[in-house]
């Protein structure tokens, strides 16, 4: 895979950045990569002024707020060693746009505290950025334990040499981990005519030596069966003591989203551990 040079920083300058902005620097120098911090100013008026304010004025606040964005962004610049850079818009609009325009490798979102729902921006980068999202939830820095998720696909596969990177990059453990989820409630004996009742136990062990094959430079190949993977997922991460989730998605919609995106994004939206998210061509 391509070297993680270029590293962006999504920061909001309303928030606490304290401890995303360490754990940001820490990657970036394990990395030995660039970090640019990028905040997006939200447009406030758009298109519309209202009638009984002034333009002059409307442009002296933008230009205030500028100014005083610049030099926060600044001071933090010089304190992490980041560039830095800003612009006013949809904030998930203007990231992937600078993302496209700048050769971005990496970006890096702040997805909140451990077990709640990050936020939409966050949740739309990490959907829609071509490059590999790190979405943190609040972590102290260090990457010992790294869990790598697949569904055993082709394309799902994809996202394995990021994991490896990560693996390297870090000296970190790496273990490959894959769902079963048993049908139930959906249909009786009657109903499963024609249809071949899997034994579990038999495709737990099939699954487990596929892995074992696949992905010879992990450290450990666990197969559960759980009522729902993504669930299943962060539990397992979390009880664990995993540092990092690696996994993929494709960010569409439709057909597509309920077969291969639906995991994903329930393990970004609620983990209670720091996912990198790897989007499939």
């Amino acid at each position: 895979m391509n070297k993680l040079n270029k590293i962006l920083i999504s920061i909001d300058i309303s928030e606490d950045n304290r401890k995303f902005l360490e754990y940001s620097k820490f990657i970036v120098e394990r990395l030995q990569g660039d970090g640019i911090l990028f905040h997006v100013i939200p447009n406030v008026f758009g298109s519309y002024v209202p009638y009984d304010v002034r333009l002059e004025e409307v442009e002296q606040a933008i230009q205030s707020l500028q100014r005083n964005v610049e030099s926060v962004l600044s001071d933090l610049s010089n304190e992490y060693g980041f560039e830095y850079g800003y612009d006013m818009g949809s904030p998930y609009l203007k990231i992937v746009e600078f993302i496209k325009h700048n050769d971005i490798d990496l970006v890096i979102v702040n997805g909140g505290n451990p077990g709640e729902e990050i936020g939409t921006q966050a949740h739309k980068v990490a959907r829609k950025a071509d490059v590999p999202v790190l979405v943190y939830k609040t972590h102290p820095p260090g990457i010992e334990k790294i869990l790598y998720t697949t569904d055993l696909s082709e394309k799902a596969e994809e996202s394995y040499p990021l994991a490896l990177e990560f693996k390297n990059k870090f000296g970190a453990s790496l273990t490959v981990f894959h769902v079963i989820e048993p049908i139930t409630g959906y249909f009786d004996d009657t109903m499963l005519s024609g249809v071949p009742v899997f034994n579990l136990e038999e495709l737990k062990k099939s699954a487990l030596a596929s892995m074992r094959e696949k992905f010879k430079e992990c450290n450990d190949h666990i197969v559960e069966i759980g009522a729902s993977t993504a669930d299943t997922i962060i539990e397992f991460a979390k009880e664990n003591g995993f540092d990092l989730i690696v996994m993929s998605t494709h960010g569409r919609g439709g057909l597509e989203k309920i077969l291969l995106g639906s995991v994903t994004e329930k393990v970004v939206r609620f983990s209670h551990t720091p996912v990198l998210v790897s989007r499939i061509k």
